[in-house]
């Protein structure tokens, strides 16, 4: 069995430039760089931003799971 196959499987939202932060921005942004060396995300200091287009195809919560994949 394949992940894809019980699983949906996104490489999220792809930014065109650096990401500006906005500390009233209404959406928080996980990136690699959030990540511990123990693959743990660190929510403190998440880049927030106010989104240009629809974000709720990119969207998570605390009852998803979120992975840091790193390689082929």
């Amino acid at each position: 069995m394949k992940l894809a196959d019980i699983a949906r499987i996104d490489s999220g939202y792809h930014f065109r430039g650096r990401i500006e932060n906005d500390p009233d921005g209404p959406v928080a942004v996980i990136q690699t760089k959030d990540f511990s060396d123990n693959l743990t995300l660190i929510p403190d200091g998440l880049v927030r931003i106010v989104p240009e287009t629809k974000v709720a195809p990119y969207e998570t919560s605390s009852s998803y799971p979120v992975a840091r994949i790193l390689g082929p």
